[in-house]
């Protein structure tokens, strides 16, 4: 689901990558699957991000910034602060 929702960011579907973003954040939630988290989360964040929604945007690299820390993810946690300091 995350590679349609990069897609769809890709070609500026942003409400279509939104919701993609949604769909694959709930099915990780649901099957407990805690690393693909961050991932939606901080898409979520770029589409925010790509929409000029930038205090948004900054809760949810945080969200997944915390996400990357609880499973010492440091390579992803890296990335997400990249994508934080755009915010900053």
């Amino acid at each position: 689901m995350f590679n349609l929702a990069g897609l769809l960011f890709e070609i500026g579907d942003l409400e279509a990558a939104n919701k993609e973003l949604d769909v694959s954040l709930a099915m990780a939630r649901e099957i407990g699957y805690r690393p693909a988290e961050f991932f939606q989360v901080a898409g979520l964040g770029d589409v925010l991000f790509a929409r000029g929604k930038l205090a948004e945007a900054q809760t949810q690299y945080e969200n997944s910034l915390l996400r990357c820390k609880e499973l010492d993810d440091k390579n992803s946690a890296a990335q997400v602060q990249t994508s934080l300091s755009s915010v900053a």
